[in-house]
């Protein structure tokens, strides 16, 4: 990445270059600025720097040329020696006080020493000079940045941008970083792909990118751009996890596990890969061979309560209650605040044998997040199969409240409220399911079938008419609910009149 993003992302792991090189970093330390060996510099060159390391050393400061200076200065920064840099820098500042250049170097050192207030006064001086140098209001930006003024930054980028004599992909890099730390990430990737278009072959904007594609959801970019990626690094167990992530995320489960795989093969201690690979194989319902996939990882790393829980979905799966009931216990163990461990406990608890545990073991998920919806809604399924109405028609209310939009929870409700032969209250509930999603076609359904319970066969078809008009697949609900209801010839004619 370049220098101007390094300073944005981190102080420590910094290479400079002079501001007229558009603040390229070098890749490697073994890398010159030049593109020669360090040590290779013209004779001239290395007497100007040994006369200007005697002059300091003698302190007999004398007048030195702006263009000497400049390569002595760029000499300094360009093999990381920043005290020496800003000792020339302070010297050729003093010579030469109206040298844009020199004032933008000692910015940038300042600032990749964190000395941002004097960074700011170096900076300041540019700006009374050239208050529309592009290279100038990029310093601007990073350092509103390293002051968290993040949107006083992207202004600056964006100047930056408008003032730059040539297209360069630097302030586009910079404006991605601070997008991506506002969490607007669909601009984020904007920046980069333009950053991208300006230096094709820039490699990490190539995974920055792939990175940003994969939190916007665009998939099918960064597994192109992943691809690019592994050309070049073949050998990248990182890249060959991204790369099974994207195509686990769009659904190519084959292709993803063939990418664990090969990140596996590169690094045969990769936890991670063997757990997405684990994850892909369940998706497939392979449980079985998931199941040792997930197993794998114990060799490599320490267990983690998601790995424990994710067999005892698979055992579950298998119908293998046991298994699942001692992973999930396994789960809660080592983890007592994964509330979703202890709901698992709770569904494969055998309930002849011990209602009161998997009554205990859901309180207990309950109390861990208490403002979960689908945990109410278990509590009243179980309190209601146990035959304890008033603490299973309390959870359904609550389970209600906390989330309105849950077809299910309704649904659910009502039936039980029929359960318990409260008709009328049933009614009640569905009427203020269709008043709350009047676009859900099964409410009308289910409440045409108790209207028709309660005989009102005129309200009845109207509801009918409604759910058949939104539809017509669902009009099984309506026997579901009541059987009888084929028998009635108004609701059979209306229904079969919709074919």
């Amino acid at each position: 990445m370049k220098l101007l993003i390094s300073l944005l992302k981190t102080i420590n792991c910094l290479v400079l270059k002079p501001v007229f090189y558009f603040f390229t970093l070098v890749q490697s330390a073994t890398l010159p600025m030049t593109g020669e060996p360090r040590n290779e510099f013209p004779n001239q060159f290395r007497s100007q720097i040994k006369r200007f390391e005697l002059m300091v050393k003698e302190d007999q400061v004398h007048f030195i040329d702006i263009d000497e200076m400049e390569l002595v200065t760029s000499h300094y920064m360009d093999t990381f020696q920043y005290k020496k840099a800003i000792v020339a820098l302070n010297i050729g500042i003093s010579q030469h006080p109206f040298s844009s250049i020199l004032l933008l170097w000692k910015t940038q050192v300042l600032i990749s020493q964190n000395n941002i207030n004097e960074a700011i006064e170096s900076l300041v001086k540019v700006e009374v000079l050239e208050p529309t140098n592009s290279e100038m209001l990029l310093l601007k930006g990073v350092i509103n940045s390293r002051k968290k003024y993040h949107r006083d930054a992207i202004n600056c980028f964006k100047e930056s941008i408008a003032n730059m004599e040539e297209p360069d992909d630097e302030p586009y890099l910079c404006l991605a970083e601070e997008y991506k730390i506002l969490d607007q990430h669909d601009l984020a990737k904007e920046m980069l792909e333009k950053a991208l278009r300006l230096d094709p072959e820039n490699f990490e904007t190539i995974m920055e990118l792939a990175m940003c594609c994969d939190i916007v959801k665009n998939f099918k970019r960064s597994i192109k751009l992943y691809n690019i990626v592994l050309d070049q690094e073949p050998y990248s167990y990182l890249n060959w996890f991204n790369l099974g992530m994207a195509y686990f995320n769009l659904g190519k489960i084959e292709k993803s596990i063939e990418s664990f795989d090969f990140a596996i093969v590169i690094k045969d201690d990769f936890s991670s890969a063997y757990f997405s690979k684990a994850c892909s194989l369940a998706s497939l319902d392979e449980y079985e061979e998931a199941i040792e996939v997930y197993k794998e990882t114990f060799k490599h790393e320490s267990p983690e309560s998601i790995t424990y829980y994710s067999i005892a979905e698979c055992y579950e799966e298998l119908d293998d209650l046991e298994n699942a009931f001692n992973y999930y216990k396994n789960c809660t163990t080592l983890d007592p605040l994964f509330a979703d461990g202890w709901i698992g406990m709770s569904a494969t608890t055998d309930f002849e044998k011990n209602a009161e545990g998997a009554v205990s073991y859901i309180r207990k998920a309950i109390t861990l997040e208490p403002t979960c919806a689908q945990y109410w809604h278990i509590y009243a399924e179980v309190n209601s199969k146990l035959n304890y109405t008033h603490t299973a028609l309390n959870a359904y209310r609550k389970a209600l409240k906390l989330d309105p939009d849950s077809e299910a929870i309704w649904i659910h409700y009502a039936n039980f409220l029929i359960e318990q032969k409260k008709l009328n209250d049933a009614i009640i509930l569905i009427q203020k399911g269709v008043d709350w999603m009047p676009e859900n076609a099964s409410f009308y359904y289910i409440l045409t079938s108790f209207l028709l319970i309660d005989d009102c066969i005129p309200e009845s078809l109207y509801f009918l008419s409604i759910g058949l008009s939104l539809d017509y697949d669902l009009h099984y609900l309506v026997y579901q609910h009541i059987p009888s209801a084929k028998n009635i010839s108004v609701a059979r004619n209306m229904i079969d009149s919709y074919l």
